[in-house]
């Protein structure tokens, strides 16, 4: 996949450094690299911060991959709800 440990460092020194464009959009894309590899979590944490950037650009891309992020997550969350019955002494057939 390439320097990963690279692009984090990269990406993190432009959030860190407050710039009011530059910081936004490497939050959006350091969000996008983490999700790719699982972390969902600090992943959101990314994209909301990139929504407050003063692009429309940075910020409505943000927006919708948090919001693919939530529809995904509410998906999971309902076909556990009503899905398989099975638990403790059930076989869920």
């Amino acid at each position: 996949m390439g320097d990963l440990g690279g692009a984090e460092e990269a990406f993190g020194r432009a959030i860190a450094s407050g710039h009011a464009q530059f910081g936004p959009a490497a939050a959006l894309q350091l969000g996008s690299l983490v999700e790719a590899t699982g972390e969902g979590e600090r992943a959101r944490r990314l994209y909301e911060q990139a929504i407050l950037s003063p692009d429309a650009q940075t910020a409505g891309a943000a927006a919708f991959l948090l919001a693919r992020q939530v529809e995904a997550g509410a998906g999971s969350s309902r076909a556990g709800a009503g899905g398989s019955r099975a638990g403790p002494g059930r076989s869920g057939s």
